[in-house]
């Protein structure tokens, strides 16, 4: 009898589904097309939400907090709170605390940025901040001439 109960377990886990991420990135047009926030920030804190906590329901998203180091894009502010999934797989970004990013931030339902938005480690992202200067630099540039 201990035998096929143990059998019975061990054919649940065998058979019980697993869940599964996949994140599947579609390029926008032109990099950094319709983001609403760019900047680079300091990692200072990482929420996951109290019920994930308790276990009560899986809602799969961190908010972030970042103290913001440079601006490109949106509202200014010395700090900004950001939602993200904790996983790669699920098209989110595993964010350290104490380190900086280039962030590039989407709102578009629950997740607002992660590894299909361009957001990077900010030492992978030279060429982007680059870029960044430049073509601020020369918005700023035009909008003077005018």
């Amino acid at each position: 009898m201990k035998k096929i109960i143990l059998i019975g377990v061990i054919a649940v886990f065998i058979m019980y589904p697993k869940v599964v991420y996949s994140c599947t990135c579609a390029a926008p047009l032109a990099p950094f097309e319709g983001a609403t926030e760019i900047f680079t920030g300091k990692v200072i804190k990482i929420v996951r939400p109290l019920i994930e906590k308790l276990g009560i329901k899986k809602t799969y998203t961190n908010k972030v907090t970042f103290e913001v180091t440079k601006q490109w894009q949106g509202s200014a502010s010395r700090s900004k709170v950001v939602t993200t999934r904790p996983y790669t797989e699920s098209c989110g970004y595993p964010f350290e605390i104490g380190k900086e990013y280039f962030i590039v931030v989407f709102k578009e339902r629950d997740i607002q940025t992660g590894i299909c938005t361009g957001t990077k480690n900010v030492e992978d992202a030279e060429y982007e901040i680059q870029q960044m200067d430049k073509f601020y630099e020369a918005s700023t540039k035009q909008n003077k001439d005018l």
